[in-house]
């Protein structure tokens, strides 16, 4: 990636590659990024909680740090935990059109001074955004998650927090998990098939692979949080002590196996998992050929090869 050359952000991660060779997704009714309506003072409370959760002095981080972030990642913990490192200086972002208000504050906000921005925005939207910004001042981040546990907790978001997805809440509450997703899929797909391809490329898993490798710092699967935390804290010259606060663990979290397959029986788990055939794959990679844990100055281990064996090239 070029994190250091001091060039302005680009992103010409599709250049060379045939479209044709992505598998397409499921019909998309709309906008491919539309979100359902969410109150501003509901959602803009969570900056106040970070703000006011400053009971340690943290060192001041000399880079930006935003965070890509897919709805059901470890969002809180992380927002909690970076945004502790930056004070004030957090800015929350909850749709493009969020992103389109607050373009000019955030932009001015970031040439004064380190800011952490986070927003339920794609990479190309953040860079389109940040146009101007020196690529080698700024660490984008991201974290993934199991696509179908991951919306099984989106499901359980919608029942504990009514206010926080809009009108989805009306619509779907009391009618079970498998008319949620369906209702989901019709009305906003963007949040439910291969969004996280989508999030970190604005396409599909091709171009996602490639963002992947060549415009973040780091991008971890969820179940390395911690080490996620601590690279951002690194590469962004903060200093804490404290690690990611515990995610959610009560008795019908999504993480917990048990919850998953009371609600998603075995068609319908075959009918999400051909939904996210793409964002299954990404996970796949980054847990089969980073271990979870992508980080932009990794180096590959080197392969021995013996004498006489042919070099396979992976």
């Amino acid at each position: 990636m070029n994190a250091g050359n001091g060039s302005s952000i680009s992103f010409q991660s599709t250049q060379g590659f045939d479209h044709a060779l992505v598998p397409p997704g499921p019909p998309v009714r709309g906008s491919p990024f539309a979100r359902p309506a969410c109150q501003r003072k509901t959602f803009h409370a969570l900056l106040a909680a970070i703000r006011a959760w400053q009971t340690e002095q943290m060192g001041h981080p000399n880079k930006s740090a935003i965070l890509v972030h897919n709805e059901r990642t470890g969002g809180n913990s992380l927002h909690e935990a970076v945004g502790s490192l930056y004070g004030s200086k957090s800015i929350l972002i909850n749709s493009p059109i969020d992103l389109n208000i607050q373009k000019k504050t955030i932009v001015e906000a970031l040439f004064e001074a380190p800011h952490y921005v986070a927003g339920h925005v794609t990479l190309p939207e953040f860079q389109n955004a940040l146009k101007g910004i020196e690529r080698k001042d700024i660490v984008f981040f991201t974290c993934i998650r199991d696509p179908i546990e991951r919306i099984v907790s989106l499901y359980n978001f919608n029942l504990r927090v009514p206010a926080a997805l809009g009108s989805v809440y009306k619509e779907t509450a009391g009618k079970g998990f498998s008319y949620f997703y369906f209702y989901m899929v019709a009305n906003y797909p963007s949040m439910v098939v291969n969004s996280q391809c989508r999030y970190l490329s604005g396409a599909g898993f091709v171009e996602a692979r490639i963002a992947l490798e060549n415009t973040f710092d780091a991008v971890a699967d969820l179940s390395r949080i911690d080490d996620l935390l601590s690279h951002v804290v690194k590469l962004t010259g903060g200093k804490t002590t404290s690690t990611a606060p515990r995610l959610n663990s009560n008795a019908e979290s999504a993480s917990n196996s048990e919850v998953v397959r009371r609600l998603v029986g075995p068609a319908l788990r075959r009918k999400m998992e051909s939904d996210n055939t793409e964002d299954l794959v990404l996970r796949e990679c980054l847990l089969n050929d980073y271990d979870g844990f992508f980080r932009s100055n990794h180096v590959p281990d080197e392969v021995t090869v013996e004498e006489g064996e042919p070099c396979a090239q992976s």
